[in-house]
This record gives structure tokens, sequence and C-alpha cells, in this order.
């Protein structure tokens, strides 16, 4: 009795200082940015020549989320594609980049450059191949040396973040650090969400883009300190007299959007939960931009069911009052290689 109880105790020694020794390695490697990091400066920067330009904004899924798959997180029991079924998906996304030549900028979200769940394969690199001729600002938002969820099967390592790309190379590009209220040592796995924000002379001003890509699965509280963070930092933008475009996945409904107008008929707690942004969040004058017809994103609890899957908009865009939209569009392609819609908007800037 005395051995088992020695050798019990040993087990449990080890295990203590097993668990302590990983928090310390996770604890050290983990990614802790600052409130603004300089992504690049062009001291020569080329001014904008025409005040109407175009913009898509896609959450890609790190290749991971096309139609064939579910996700653990949201109730469904994969925690990563097939290498074969990652790279079907990634040759997708590039060859729809490839069709979009006349855009000229691009909001991409959850680009993998180096994570178990994509096969280590470096998605960025693969992008810029087809986008070569674009000048690329890149920023992580989930850098992570070991996610153990889901215990069967874990996330493992991952390195992601998002990017703009442009025709025209920017003055300046900073990663802006949101507001984050999850604790130690939860943070640790989760992202650390951020925003680019590239600044391009236009007119004697500036033409300021924020790509950003908004917290998900918290009570919400997290996510309006976000949208309340972007818009202070928006409006001040707008009163030195500069035009204002931000977009991405906010992982909130628009103001105005009814959460079940694309509900599937399996219901879903969670996509019924997303918190909508508030209508007077915003300054009078600034609008909110999205297509109202064709959702941007779909519930991954399951995979793509025509009748069961729960569908929303959380992807959009807000433009100050100096900006004119002419075209605003979501791309259906029907979530075949991403639980992400891309959206696309055309504007010009009034005089």
């Amino acid at each position: 009795m005395k051995k088992l109880l020695k050798l019990l105790g040993w087990v449990l020694t080890l295990t203590i200082l097993a668990a302590g020794a990983f928090f310390i390695w996770i604890s050290v490697s983990s990614y802790s940015p600052k409130e603004t990091e300089e992504i690049c400066r062009n001291e020569k920067p080329v001014t904008l020549n025409d005040s109407a330009f175009s913009i898509i904004s896609w959450n890609i899924g790190y290749a991971g989320l096309g139609s064939e798959m579910d996700f653990f997180y949201e109730g469904g029991k994969q925690s990563r594609p097939e290498e074969d079924q990652m790279l079907k998906y990634l040759e997708g996304i590039k060859e729809f980049l490839v069709q979009q030549k006349e855009t000229d900028f691009y909001f991409l979200q959850e680009i993998d450059i180096e994570a178990k769940r994509s096969h280590h394969t470096d998605q960025l690199a693969a992008i810029k191949g087809v986008l070569r001729n674009m000048h690329c600002a890149f920023a992580i938002n989930y850098k992570s040396a070991f996610v153990p969820l889901p215990i069967s099967a874990p996330m493992g390592k991952v390195e992601s973040g998002l990017a703009i790309f442009s025709k025209t190379e920017p003055k300046i590009s900073n990663r802006i650090s949101l507001p984050m209220e999850s604790s130690w040592p939860m943070s640790l796995f989760f992202p650390v969400r951020g925003l680019i924000e590239n600044r391009y002379s236009l007119g004697g001003k500036e033409l300021v883009l924020m790509n950003t890509h908004n917290s998900a699965y918290d009570s919400g509280s997290e996510r309006e300190a976000q949208v309340r963070f972007i818009i202070d930092r928006a409006t001040k933008e707008y009163e030195a007299g500069n035009f204002v475009v931000i977009g991405g996945d906010w992982n909130c409904c628009p103001p105005g959007f009814d959460p079940k107008t694309f509900a599937g008929k399996k219901e879903n707690e969670y996509y019924l939960s997303i918190p909508a942004i508030q209508d007077n969040v915003a300054p009078e004058g600034w609008e909110w931009v999205f297509d109202p017809n064709v959702p941007t994103n779909r519930s991954v609890d399951i995979p793509l069911c025509a009748d069961s899957t729960y569908r929303t908009i959380i992807d959009f865009f807000l433009i100050s009052p100096n900006l004119e939209k002419t075209n605003i569009q979501t791309i259906d392609l029907g979530f075949a290689l991403s639980d992400h819609n891309p959206i696309t908007i055309n504007l010009i800037c009034r005089k």
C-alpha cells in the first residue's frame, strides 16, 4: 500500500511539474503585441490619382472551413480538414482572387502562415504568389505555440492573421490592437484581436483603410468595446479631414439586420445570440454598408446543408460621410471554399 501511495505521489508530482512547464512555455512564447505596431512605411509615397476605388473583403477561414467541414467549437466534430481538402479550398480561393483583377484593395482575414490546422502551409505566400503585383501588409492576430483543444485532436500550433493587399503602396501601415477581456490562462489559446490600418495620400488628404477581425464567442461586451474603439478612432480620422473605410469580419450583425433572415431549419443558439451593432453607435452621416440579400457567413456546427445550415451577415463596411457607395454586393460562392462569402464595395470620394 505504501509503495502504491508513493507511486501515486510521484505521478501527481510529475503531472503538476509537466503542467507547470507547459504553461510557462506557452506564456513565454505567447503573442503580446503593443497597442500600435508599424508594419511598413514608405518615405516617398505615391498619391492616389483616382477618387473612385473598390474593395473586396473576405474571411478565407484558413482554407479549412469549406462546405464539407464543421468545427468543434460550434458543436461540430472536426478541428482541421484533411490536407487535400485544405489544398482544394486554397486553390479555389487563389483562383477567385486572381479573377478580381479590377479590384483596388483586398481585405483578407484568417490567413495561416504556420499552423497544424492548415498542415503547415504558408497561405500568405501562396496568395502573394497570385497577387504578385500588389503590395501586402500583414499582421498577426492569432499566435499560440499549442492549442490543446479539442482533447481528442488538438489544434496545436497556430500562427495566423489578416492582410490588406493594394495596388498602391501605403504611406504607412500599422497593426492596431483591439480591446480584449479574456484573462490568463485562456488568453494563451485564443486570438489576440487587431486591425490593419493603411494610409494613402489622396487629394491633399488621406484615405484611411481599416481591415478588422473582431472577437467571437465572448458574451458580447468585448465585441461592443471593439466596435466603439474602432468608431472612435475612425471618427478622429474623419474630423481630421480624411476619408475612412472600415471593413472585415465584425462577428456582429449590422444595425437594422434581422438575424433570422436566413435562418435554417436547424436552430443554432450561438448564431441567434450574435449581437447586432446598435443603430446610434456611429455618428450621424456615417453609413453601415451591406448587401441584405445574401448571407456572408454560415454556421459550422454541421457541414453545409441547404435546408438546415444557419446563415447570417457579419461581414460589412462602415464608411465616413465624405464617401459615397456606388455598389455593394455579397458574392455568393455558396460557402464552397470558406464559411464566409466575399463582399465587394465600390466607393467614390465626395469633394
